[in-house]
């Protein structure tokens, strides 16, 4: 279970994040960590659920895993750019080849992060894209890691 290093204030926000992610436990803990950020998080296990949040909700970011199936993090970031233009992508991706951070590039991802990664490395890359700065060098330690 995830803990902050340190107690701290929650900060209410109006920055809406889907998670996308097949592996329960780092389904669970990501969102966790957003949350006591502030972000509201939905969560969706697959690809192909989703796709089916987009189609009746917006976001400010999705944050998707890339191997997932048959619906993959491809999948979901072409869907998340055809029906809402604006919404940043951050893709993950547990594959350190520069080939699949490129393709998902190429297709309008905004950034990528490989996995294992560092809690405060996601949270830098999710303030950047929605602009939020973040309080991650206060509340968590600079070890912690997410695999």
């Amino acid at each position: 279970m995830y803990t902050p290093t340190a107690p701290h204030k929650i900060a209410h926000t109006k920055y809406k994040i889907l998670l996308v992610e097949d592996n329960p436990h780092v389904l669970e803990l990501t969102h966790e960590i957003l949350a006591d950020e502030g972000y509201q998080v939905t969560t969706a296990i697959n690809g192909e659920a989703a796709i089916e949040t987009l189609y009746t909700r917006g976001f400010d970011l999705v944050i998707t895993d890339l191997n997932m199936g048959q619906a993959n993090g491809i999948s979901v970031l072409k869907k998340t750019k055809e029906l809402h233009p604006a919404t940043k992508v951050i893709i993950m991706t547990g594959n350190a080849d520069v080939r699949f951070a490129t393709q998902a590039m190429q297709l309008n991802a905004d950034d990528y992060v490989v996995k294992p990664f560092k809690i405060d490395d996601l949270l830098t890359r999710v303030s950047h894209c929605i602009g939020k700065p973040s309080s991650l060098g206060l509340y968590y330690s600079e070890h912690t890691e997410i695999t």
